[in-house]
């Protein structure tokens, strides 16, 4: 391996560790993107997505509770 190679690899594995403790640490991936100089959150997100299953469970509350809100309640659900 040449020095250059050694150097890109060294680089690489650093901004791998920093994006994913990162991104474990609840730092938003938009923030995480600028700072690894990514031009497209895409490219940060289809790397480090795997890193995000908390998030996907949040949406998902998020988009209950509004439907909740959104939907009148019926008087069988009233009881319950």
């Amino acid at each position: 391996m040449t020095t250059q190679n050694h150097l890109h690899t060294a680089t690489a594995d650093t901004s791998h560790s920093f994006a994913s403790r990162a991104l474990a640490d609840g730092v938003r991936i938009d923030a995480v993107a600028r700072r690894l100089g990514h031009k497209d959150i895409n490219e940060t997100y289809k790397t480090y997505a795997h890193l995000l299953p908390d998030e996907y469970a949040k949406a998902a509350k998020v988009l209950d509770a509004a439907y909740r809100e959104a939907t009148p309640a019926t008087p069988a659900a009233q009881a319950a």
